[in-house]
């Protein structure tokens, strides 16, 4: 399951030439093809859309895939130079792009390196990702019977992360490793402990001598 159609949909709305999608959790929603963090990149245009991997997925994603051109990254052909080619192929002018995961050193390489306006997009996609249609409905609803099958739960361990992020667990042990490195934290922890020693204006002089080598005794400790 892709959801190209419903992304080149958005693009207008968003003043959008097209999206380059480098976010692994964004690629995904976008081809329904997995891959690991850095390994892959999808260009949505309103009319084609291409996807970029290296060796060890090209053939995954050619088998995976559908709809989409698909191409091999490697040495000779960096992602930079794919992406400046087709920026060049297909007329952009204005370019979506991950803002809230491409790193500052890929933002630099690929401003230099494109000949158009990189705008954030990040808001976009969360936005569409946000937005369930009846088969990814009916995935959650499968994984609730999983997990209710299992004797296990579906517990959202994330809920800030846009979107939040749930994952199939026994809950109760969930509850319980917690409070084990809770507990274990609390008892790493450094503990200060405060001393003090008063001296009065007319203290003896046998009274200083012993004070002042308890306060010696504790700067030593």
């Amino acid at each position: 399951m892709n959801h190209f159609a419903r992304i080149q949909q958005a693009l207008p709305g968003a003043e959008l030439d097209a999206v380059l999608l480098t976010c692994r959790a964004n690629r995904f929603y976008a081809t329904g093809f997995d891959a690991s963090d850095t390994d892959g990149a999808c260009l949505i245009t309103p009319d084609a859309v291409r996807y970029w991997t290296d060796g060890r997925y090209i053939e995954a994603a050619r088998a995976n895939i559908a709809g989409a051109d698909i191409g091999l990254c490697d040495q000779q052909h960096p992602y930079r130079d794919l992406f400046a080619e087709a920026v060049k192929a297909h007329g952009l002018k204005r370019l979506g792009f991950d803002d809230a995961y491409m790193t500052v050193a890929d933002y630099r390489r690929y401003s230099e390196a494109l000949s158009c306006e990189l705008v954030p997009a990040s808001a976009l996609l969360t936005g569409l990702r946000a937005v369930k249609d009846e088969e990814e409905l009916a995935r959650m609803r499968e994984a609730q019977r999983i997990a209710d099958d299992a004797g296990f739960d579906l517990v959202e361990i994330a809920p800030n992360a846009e979107p939040p992020v749930c994952r199939i667990m026994d809950y109760g042990k969930f509850k319980y490793d917690q409070a084990i490195k809770a507990k274990q934290a609390r008892k790493n922890q450094s503990k200060i402990e405060i001393k003090e020693m008063k001296f009065r204006p007319k203290i003896d002089v046998g009274d200083y001598t012993t004070k002042k080598k308890h306060v010696l005794r504790f700067l030593d400790a």
